[in-house]
């Protein structure tokens, strides 16, 4: 193996190491919604979720779902939660499931009573792909809720004070399959407008982070990268 063919080798692994440790560093990112709840509901065997638009490109780094902690509640889930971001026309962009119990780390604020102002739980997050999503658009976050192994999730928002979106974002309403098909991924089709008291569960929640007009695609790095290494091999051999 020559000099030439060590020196693009290096020049490869540079660019796949950068940007690995970019994604990296992309991880820890805006919480898109925090909430204070005055009510939960478990045993409700359907997807739930909330349909959200986009006021300018993000990078979803992370995906969670609702942990209650209180006097009837444990920490940690019964059962594994699958999340995914779906568009509008129903197509999975990302996918990821939580654990039982509580490996799933916790991050962002609490949620707390919206009467008492105790804490009633907190979102637990999987590291997903960073997946961008487009300025402009409609997507759907939502999970499964087996009816088998029921963990709570907040609902009854009686007051837009009690939910505080990301500015990156804007909270539409919520969303929910028909009943009995919690155990499975499916896409929420019902939709539930927002009134004083219904449109709002989480169940599902999520990271990213705000992606610069500026800033190029992975992709299109490495193809410079690629590119680059093309013409340097080129130039030794002729």
């Amino acid at each position: 193996m020559g000099r030439t063919t060590y020196r693009m080798i290096f020049a490869f692994l540079t660019v796949f190491t950068l940007l690995e440790m970019g994604l990296r560093h992309a991880s820890a990112g805006n919480i898109a919604v925090n909430i204070r709840s005055n009510g939960f509901m478990n045993g409700a065997d359907y997807n739930i979720g909330w349909e959200f638009s986009t006021n300018s490109s993000i990078m979803v780094t992370e995906l969670g779902w609702f942990d209650r902690i209180g006097v009837t509640s444990d920490p940690g889930f019964a059962s594994a939660h699958t999340i995914a971001i779906f568009s509008s026309n129903g197509d999975v962009l990302v996918s990821a499931s939580v654990s039982p119990g509580t490996v799933n780390p916790i991050a962002g604020l609490p949620v707390i009573s919206s009467n008492t102002d105790e804490i009633r739980g907190y979102f637990r997050y999987v590291e997903v792909t960073p997946t961008v999503l487009t300025a402009g658009q409609s997507y759907i976050i939502s999970g499964t809720n087996p009816l088998e192994f029921p963990d709570p999730f907040a609902v009854g928002f009686s007051v837009d004070d009690d939910m505080t979106v990301d500015s990156d974002i804007n909270f539409v309403q919520g969303r929910m399959s028909s009943l009995g098909t919690g155990s499975s991924l499916v896409f929420p089709t019902e939709e539930m407008p927002v009134d004083e008291w219904n449109g709002r569960n989480f169940g599902p929640n999520f990271q990213f982070v705000p992606v610069p007009a500026s800033l190029p695609e992975p992709s299109s790095v490495l193809l410079l990268a690629l590119g680059g290494g093309l013409c340097l091999w080129r130039r030794q051999r002729n």
